[in-house]
This record gives structure tokens, sequence and C-alpha cells, in this order.
């Protein structure tokens, strides 16, 4: 991205930015919190439930959503099949889930999983009532609105979560706090949209975006398995308090990929679909897009895994030590992951989710096997699995989406690759430092703190010496948004 890049653009994602950046750090900072006192085993009970209800949660609208964002130009009528299509599939689901909590529960083997998803199954309904409001106000990129929409539901959900947990309320503390957050969230998108629904509605609208809609539900499905699959079987077979230890490493590994590329991707979505004729500025935003990703991305978790063992030691207790081996052996599955994270609007902004689907279905089931395969050595052995499974695809996952823009992947490679080497080379130097001053003694909050100051300036100065374009791209952005300033 240049100066001469569109400001609408520059502007979506700053503000994008904003709201996901502070979500994302607002719920990371609660989560820790929140796992510090209660432990594994509540957090690892939560897990489950939450597994079935992020399941269940792409069948409230059907992919409509993002119909609704793809459409050149969406009706009154359209609006509103879309809304009372997904208030009816939400109460199906909560009802489906009312019915089957007990099943869920026997399956995990925790009978306090039923009472936790009955009342989480209440979401679904609110949740569904702000789906064409959040995708009208993405549709326009209102960024600016959405960003106080989830700052404020993530607020309320650390500020409800976080006093029942220190008052002795244990897992239902997470629930309460989903909950709250859920309420805030869909009262605020209504009244920052200036859309209202009508009570007709005329469900033929929606014919012309059935199969849009189903390939996209169908590859998210299989997105979600791809993505939690993993949770599933450790809390199957290994238990809750396995399951925690695992939650707390996904946060700290997800924590910057879902910053990031949820800012980006919020925007390279509508972006992106501006762009389905003019392949070669397509092919050319996404690499540096991806570029970008890398260069914050790529060094977060090559530091990460040099600090593991301090970081967890000097913010958590003692009990969530057995999750510094999780953390630094899905350190690499972070970096994949950002950046393979953004496949997907390449095919949703061509119109073909249908590939997504199919695709999607061959990674997925191919990384759920890698987990079997390694469940006989415990939760240790499952995120090795799907370190491996994730190297070993990652080819695939970019050559894939690229052929619909006919963009080669060893574009992607060396855009990536001063990012990738300056991250190695600075992660090598951090760990070495790590293990002399714990040697030596140091605190580890302390030598946590050491640890941060030399991977910032080790990796600011190979980047120096590198000069990537990407940190061309931030130089423009820094110096376009001056300029705007100074107009």
């Amino acid at each position: 991205m240049t100066s001469g890049s569109d400001p609408s653009v520059f502007k979506s994602t700053r503000w994008n930015a904003l709201g996901t950046g502070g979500v994302q750090m607002l719920r990371f900072v609660f989560a820790l919190a929140l796992f510090r006192i209660l432990g594994p085993e509540r957090v690892g009970l939560m897990s489950m439930a939450l597994v079935v209800t992020g399941f269940l949660d792409y069948f409230k609208d059907f992919g409509s959503g993002q119909a609704v964002i793809q459409r050149e130009d969406p009706s009154p009528q359209f609006l509103s099949a879309v809304f009372h299509l997904n208030l009816a599939l939400s109460l199906l689901l909560a009802i489906a889930v009312a019915v089957g909590a007990g099943a869920a529960a026997r399956f995990f083997g925790e009978d306090l999983v039923a009472p936790l998803l009955r009342l989480l199954s209440v979401g679904f309904v609110i949740t569904a009532s702000g789906i064409v409001h959040r995708s009208l106000l993405s549709r326009a990129m209102r960024f600016d609105r959405l960003a106080i929409v989830n700052c404020a539901g993530a607020v309320a959900y650390g500020a409800v979560a976080i006093p029942l947990a220190l008052a002795g309320h244990g897992v239902w503390s997470l629930a309460w706090g989903v909950l709250a957050g859920i309420v805030v969230s869909n009262v605020l998108v209504w009244r920052l949209s200036s859309w209202r629904p009508s009570l007709r509605c005329d469900m033929g609208e929606l014919r012309e975006t059935r199969s849009f809609c189903a390939h996209l539900m169908a590859s998210n499905l299989m997105t979600f398995l791809l993505q939690n699959a993993d949770k599933i079987v450790v809390g199957r077979f290994l238990g809750k308090e396995a399951l925690g230890l695992y939650e707390l490493a996904l946060r700290l590994i997800q924590f910057p990929v879902r910053a990031i590329t949820r800012v980006l991707s919020g925007v390279l979505m509508p972006a992106f679909s501006r762009l389905q004729n003019d392949l070669p500025q397509y092919r050319a935003k996404l690499v540096r897009a991806c570029a970008g990703i890398a260069l914050v991305t790529a060094p977060m978790m090559a530091g990460l895994a040099a600090v593991a063992p301090v970081l967890v030691e000097s913010l958590m207790k003692e009990r969530w030590i057995g999750a510094v081996p999780l953390i630094v052996v899905l350190t690499p599955v972070g970096v994949v992951r950002s950046l393979a994270n953004t496949t997907g609007t390449v095919y949703v902004s061509m119109g073909r989710t249908d590939l997504m689907f199919r695709w999607s279905l061959l990674f997925g089931l191919t990384v759920l096997g890698a987990y079997f395969l390694g469940l006989p050595f415990g939760v240790f052995g499952v995120a090795c699995a799907w370190t491996i499974a994730d190297l070993v695809l990652a080819y695939a996952y970019f050559a894939v989406p690229f052929r619909l823009i006919a963009l080669p992947v060893r574009d992607l490679a060396r855009a990536l690759a001063p990012s990738l080497l300056s991250s190695a080379v600075m992660g090598g130097v951090v760990a070495m430092t790590r293990v002399g001053l714990s040697g030596a003694g140091v605190p580890a909050l302390g030598t946590l703190a050491v640890c941060v100051a030399v991977g910032v300036g080790v990796y600011a100065g190979l980047l120096w010496r590198l000069r990537p374009p990407a940190v061309e791209d931030l130089g423009g952005l820094l110096q376009m948004r001056k300029a705007r300033r100074a107009a």
C-alpha cells in the first residue's frame, strides 16, 4: 500500500484496527485474569461448552451476513428476509441446544456442561437480531461504529465475569460474562445502525443467494472444525484440566493472529470485492497485505516461543506451568494461520465459496487425522501433530486460492522471507538471553522485561538492515496519516 492508496480503505483499516485490536487486547487481558483466578479445570469446562455453541453458531444465519456484504445492492425486502430468517434459525438452534445439552455433557463426561449450554443458548437469539445491522455497517465500512460496539461488548464481558469469579462463582462467571457481552454489543449495534427490519418480508428474495450462502456456511463449518477439533479431541479424551492448559496456549498464540488478521480481513473483504476485475491490483495488494501481517505476527510468535517459561511463571500461577511446552510447539501454527486466514477473502470476493468448501473439507479431515495420531502422546502430542500438519499443508493453503487470481506462491514467499528470517534470528537471540538471565538468578518478571527489550532491538535492527517492502508500506501509511492530519 502506498501513498496513492484509497483513503477510504486507509480510514477503514485504521478504525478496524482500533476496534479489533482493542477488543482482542481487552479479551486477552480479561482471559489471563480469569484463567489465573479460576484454574485449568474450570477453564476447560467452559471451553467444552463454547466448542458446542461455537459450532452451532454458524447455523444461525446460514452465511447470509456475508451475502449482505457481497451483494451489490441489497434491497429492503432482501434485508428484512435475512433478518427474519436469522431469528427463526437462531430460535431453532436455542431449542436444539436445550434439548441436546445432556448428550453433549455425556460426550465430554462432564455433567456441568449441560446447564452451561442451556444458559449460553440464549445468546443465539440475541446475536441473530443484530447480524444484518453489523453486516450493513461493515458493508458501508463504518468500522468506527463497529469498534464502539465490539469494545463495549468486551468491556461488559470483563465487568461481569471478573467480579463474579472473584466472588467464587467459578465457571458460571465466564458464562454470564459471555451473555453480558452479547447483550450490550447487540443493543449498541441497533442504536448505531439506521436500518430497521420490516414486519413483512418475502423469502423469495433469498433464492439468488442460496448457493452462495450454503457453500459459505459449509466452508465456515469446516474452518471451525479445523480450528476447534483439537479442543474436542483434547476435551473428550484427555479431560478438562488438559483442555484448560491447551486453552491458555491457544489464547497466547491466537491473540496476535486474531488481532492482526481480523483487522485486515474485515477491510479486505469489501475492498477486494471491488477489485474482481483488476487482478494485477488484487494480486499486489494481497501479497503486500500478507507481508504486513508477517512483519508483525512472525516476530511475535518467535518471541513468544523464546520467553514462554518466564512469561507463564511471571503472569500465571504455578498450576499453569504445564502450558509452556504447548506454547512453544504451537508458535509455527500462529504464523501459518495468520497468513492463511487471508485466503478466505479471496474465495469469497471471487464468488468461489464452493471451492472454498471442498478444500476446507480436505484440509479439515487431514488435520483431524493428525490430532488422533498425536493423541496417544497426550496434549503435547496433539499440539505437535497440529504443527506438523499445518507446516505440511502450508503450500496448499495458498496455492489453491491463489489460482483464482493467477498469483504464484513464490511471489508470496519472496515477500515473506525478510520477516521470517529476521524473526528466526531474533528468537534465537532472545532465547539465549533468557537462559543466561535465568541461570544468573534474575527474577522471571525482570528476565521477561529484558528479553522483550532485546527482541524489539534485534528485530528492528534486522529490518533496518534488510529494508523489506512491508516496512516501506508501514512508512507510507504513517506519512499518509500525517499528511491527512495536516490537511
